[in-house]
């Protein structure tokens, strides 16, 4: 096998031609030498009018779930799995428009071609018209999206910032920040088990039970037991979770939370230095008589709280490593707030470190920094 082309026109086209899916393959540049004819059923797009082009040509305008282009960027999936040599683990949501100009709602999965020697020659996607289907998530979707803070609160003194990115159209993670006093601020960070629709549902009783609970946010230890309070009567076994909740004094510069079983909260101070502060009480939901105590930590000017799920330190690196806490905070130490007041550096660090075609689970950042 000398090149991907010769792939194409000495083996698989005939066979890739009769399957009832679209399928496509490119050379390492991303550009199409194959289009079968399930692809151009779907797309309204004939072979002749897309092999040969890149994908950075942009004419299939491929959006990820959250509306970011793909085709111009390093996070197409296809890119991935050929950059990494690996193949998704499980259909990706995308979005495509077809030569018509009409929105078409794709489940895709890839795969690298390898040659003789080992080396990635090109890769192959293989994908399918899921709109009815995908249709009935979105709309559970923006559900979901209502229940998420919309606006984060706005103060000269503390600055808020929120990157949220669901493995599937719903997410298990729930989040929540809001004022409470001209001084005084909330943050709530929660992840049901697992990812997807069970999940999402999970997430929809952590909100009911968020609004229900909404005047003990200023104290942390007393939101997370009248949490699980509600949490065991109502679904005990079934709709545990992990939480952090947060308040934060601006005026004080100063922070108490308290921990149900979730991952540590990082102090990140303004010289890079970055502590996890940690606890060991039970996640919500699990047992009636669970007791939560509050902690407190001390800030300066410049330093910032990050609190995250665990889909952050879970991402895979390397063959069968995990990212993990120690991973996460050497990502973490190599920017100060001030420097991403937005998390746009850390999120991409992580995708950068992410050795699969996309996370394994559901990935929520929220930090804080005084100013």
């Amino acid at each position: 096998m000398e090149n991907i082309r010769d792939l194409n026109e000495k083996h698989f086209g005939d066979i890739l031609n009769h399957l009832n899916v679209g399928v496509y393959i490119t050379d390492t540049e991303r550009r199409v030498v194959f289009w079968n004819k399930s692809a151009e059923q779907i797309t309204g797009y004939r072979a002749d009018e897309v092999v040969g082009h890149k994908c950075s040509d942009n004419i299939l305008r491929h959006r990820d779930k959250e509306g970011h282009p793909l085709c111009l960027t390093d996070l197409c999936p296809l890119h991935r799995t050929m950059v990494r040599g690996t193949p998704s683990e499980a259909p990706i949501v995308v979005y495509a428009v077809s030569k018509t100009g009409r929105d078409l709602a794709l489940s895709v999965s890839t795969a690298p071609l390898v040659g003789d020697d080992g080396q990635v020659i090109g890769g192959v996607e293989v994908f399918r018209d899921e709109g009815p289907a995908i249709r009935q998530m979105e709309l559970a979707r923006a559900v979901q999206r209502q229940m998420l803070t919309e606006q984060l609160p706005v103060d000269g003194r503390v600055s808020f910032a929120v990157q949220y990115a669901p493995k599937e159209l719903v997410s298990g993670d729930f989040y929540h920040v809001c004022r409470l006093s001209d001084d005084q601020f909330a943050i709530f960070l929660a992840d049901a088990a697992g990812h997807g629709v069970s999940a999402g549902l999970s997430s929809a009783l952590i909100y009911s039970l968020i609004m229900e609970c909404a005047e003990s946010l200023a104290d942390p230890a007393a939101l997370m037991a009248r949490l699980n309070e509600r949490a065991c009567a109502r679904a005990q076994g079934l709709g545990f979770f992990t939480a952090v909740s947060i308040t934060l004094d601006a005026a004080r510069r100063s922070a108490t939370f308290c921990s149900a079983g979730h991952p540590p909260v990082l102090v990140h101070r303004a010289n890079a230095q970055v502590e996890a502060l940690t606890q060991s009480h039970l996640p919500v939901g699990i047992q009636m008589e669970a007791a939560y105590e509050n902690a407190s930590a001390e800030l300066q000017s410049g330093d910032g709280l990050l609190a995250f799920t665990d889909g952050a330190t879970d991402i895979p690196v390397g063959e069968k490593g995990r990212l993990g806490l120690k991973g996460l905070l050497g990502l973490v130490s190599e920017r100060t707030p001030a420097r991403d007041p937005h998390l746009t550096g850390l999120f991409g660090a992580l995708m950068e470190r992410c050795a699969t075609v996309e996370p394994d689970d559901d990935i929520t950042l929220v930090a804080c920094t005084f100013r």
